[in-house]
């Protein structure tokens, strides 16, 4: 610390343990091309016990502020760590690249909205699951003639899952 009793009368007060510490911090926004890269993220879900549940209609809400086209999955898994169910049919959704401005930033994502019907079978899977694990595969727009993109930690994947379920009793 120099001058650690803030006396401004005094010039040049320096002993053994004076330092300074400075913290920097930057953003600096990622340049290049994206292939197939992956991001991934686990979350704890407890459904209690609900079993007099026949059906249900999960609604995903999610958009993308990318500039990048972007393929979501959503996994639900047991205690073991074992797929038992997924959210989305086949390979998942395909959230388009958001719009670039002029500034070559992008407008927010557009919200897309998917109506997801489980039968019996699949909503007793998803009962006896622990964990949902979401992942979301991210390719460059135009990815075959290697165009190169900015990415800003303002950009982000949302999704939003409600569920309506059909109780027999």
């Amino acid at each position: 610390m120099v001058n650690p009793a803030r006396d401004t009368s005094i010039q040049g007060f320096i002993t053994g343990d004076s330092y300074f510490v400075v913290n920097v911090a930057a953003e600096i926004p990622l340049h290049g091309s994206v292939n197939q890269l992956v991001v991934t993220d686990t979350l704890d879900i407890d459904f209690g016990s609900l079993d007099q549940v026949s059906s249900a209609e999960f609604k995903a809400i999610t958009s993308n502020d990318f500039p990048a086209d972007i393929r979501v999955q959503a996994y639900f898994i047991d205690n073991q760590g074992n797929r038992v169910e997924q959210l989305f049919d086949n390979e998942g959704i395909v959230l388009n690249a958001a719009t670039l401005k002029s500034n070559g930033k992008t407008n927010p994502g557009v919200e897309k909205i998917d109506f997801i019907k489980f039968d019996k079978t699949r909503i007793t899977n998803v009962l006896n699951s622990k964990k949902m694990v979401v992942f979301g595969y991210i390719n460059t727009t135009d990815s075959d003639q290697k165009r190169s993109l900015w990415i800003y930690d303002t950009y982000g994947i949302g999704l939003k899952l409600g569920a309506i379920l059909k109780v027999k009793k």
